[in-house]
């Protein structure tokens, strides 16, 4: 998978950003399941796009890597400044920990899911309760 393709479909979920009736977790679930529909698909590309996201080897991939992170804590950051401002998360936490809590928490639930540990009910549920706590 190319970066132009993740960066693709990284600007889908635009959509996701728009949806202002949910309650905040509900929102960063309706963000995450894009990437969970995604890695769900092809299990072993998922895993080997992991292990790249966790460990690049060279420059260029490093490069590529953040500039897909970067549009993903961006996005994150949007929605938790859109609840702060709307007042439904007033948790005194700054943006930026908050969003990348919140994506942390997704990966290494993500990998877990990934390898065997969790079916995707377990990882959803978990994914859910980790995020209620983060915003709670």
């Amino acid at each position: 998978m190319s970066k132009d393709n993740i960066v693709g479909w990284l600007e889908q979920e635009d959509t996701e950003l728009a949806l202002m009736g949910l309650r905040e977790r509900k929102k960063l679930m309706v963000f995450f399941e894009g990437h969970v529909s995604y890695h769900t698909h092809d299990q072993a590309l998922s895993r080997t796009v992991l292990k790249e996201l966790s460990f690049s080897t060279t420059e260029r991939r490093r490069q590529d890597i953040d500039q897909i992170m970067h549009s993903t804590y961006s996005k994150l950051m949007k929605l938790i400044e859109r609840a702060r401002r709307d007042k439904r998360v007033t948790k005194e936490m700054y943006t930026g920990t908050m969003a990348w809590s919140s994506f942390a928490l997704y990966y290494h639930l993500l990998q877990g899911y990934l390898c065997g540990f969790h079916t995707e009910d377990e990882f959803r549920k978990s994914l859910h309760n980790a995020l209620f706590g983060l915003l709670s």
